[in-house]
């Protein structure tokens, strides 16, 4: 074009670019209609098939998560089960233990009274059948959301908090009794796979 106007006479116009770049469809390849609406089903049918993979996984993954979880629960019941019926042993041991000690100390000197009342003290700080019945309803709970499904993470984060709390008041009222009342607890966490607690923040679809 340039050359065609300096052959008329004229002055040989100056091209730059953004006069190029101002042409319309300068940099268009052309593509066919067909070819575009080809390009955007096959993108279409990828992206589907990607989320129907994800979907697929992360259901996966939550019926196997659950299922671990249903495991703890029977697992943690069980054991549970077994430490309540030990703990009255367990504290008429301890009371035992009480008695022999402040018949050494004191000898003839002991007053029933006052050995009646430090039993019934240490009755009272080990007592954990509150705990029991609290970590009881928990596991429960657990189950039932379990079995509804759905987004129930922040559900179950909270109740393993509350089991974790009672589980650990449970150990601290019971950590004077002796291996008696506490070794059923650590030797069922040893054996049992299913020991430990579900990960917080777990959602099953």
């Amino acid at each position: 074009m340039a050359d065609a106007v300096a052959a008329r006479g004229l002055p040989r116009p100056e091209i730059r670019l953004e006069h190029l770049l101002a042409l319309p469809g300068l940099f268009d390849g052309g593509q066919p209609e067909d070819d575009r609406e080809a390009l955007q089903a096959a993108v279409t049918a990828a992206l589907d098939q990607a989320i129907a993979g994800l979907e697929a996984m992360k259901r996966k993954e939550g019926d196997e998560t659950a299922a671990e979880m249903r495991a703890r629960t029977v697992a943690i019941d069980r054991h549970l089960g077994t430490v309540a019926a030990l703990v009255p042993g367990a504290l008429e041991e301890a009371q035992n233990r009480l008695r022999e000690r402040l018949a050494q100390l004191l000898g003839d000197a002991i007053e029933p009274q006052r050995l009646a009342q430090e039993a019934a003290i240490l009755v009272d700080k080990g007592n954990i059948n509150e705990e029991c019945e609290r970590l009881a309803s928990h596991l429960e709970q657990v189950r039932e959301a379990l079995a509804e499904g759905g987004q129930v993470a922040k559900r179950l984060n909270f109740l393993f908090q509350e089991m974790h709390r009672e589980v650990n008041t449970m150990g601290s009222k019971t950590q004077n009794l002796g291996d008696h009342a506490r070794g059923d607890r650590h030797e069922g966490r040893d054996r049992d796979p299913a020991r430990a607690g579900p990960e917080p923040g777990v959602t099953r679809r």
